[in-house]
């Protein structure tokens, strides 16, 4: 009973820490929309935008890692295949 429940307990904990890097995955791309606004020259403006843009594919395919191949596709899949 008890390898059972630890075992829920990881897959429970290893679900929300991937949700929690799909959020900020999303919330890094999104904030690649604020770098043409700040006052950075050319060069550094391109540094950020590239270090977020990484930032943002790690951490979405360690999410996707822990969520799990069912959660991707049924959650993440509705976003480019609508039915």
């Amino acid at each position: 009973m008890k390898k059972t429940n630890l075992q829920t307990n990881t897959k429970i904990l290893s679900l929300r820490i991937g949700i929690t890097l799909l959020v900020l995955a999303c919330l890094l791309w999104l904030s690649l929309l604020v770098i043409p606004l700040l006052s950075l020259s050319i060069a550094q403006k391109a540094v950020v935008s590239v270090a977020l843009l990484v930032a943002g594919e790690i951490t979405f395919w360690l999410g996707a890692l822990l969520t799990g191949k069912q959660f991707v596709q049924k959650y993440l899949g509705k976003l480019w295949h609508k039915k």
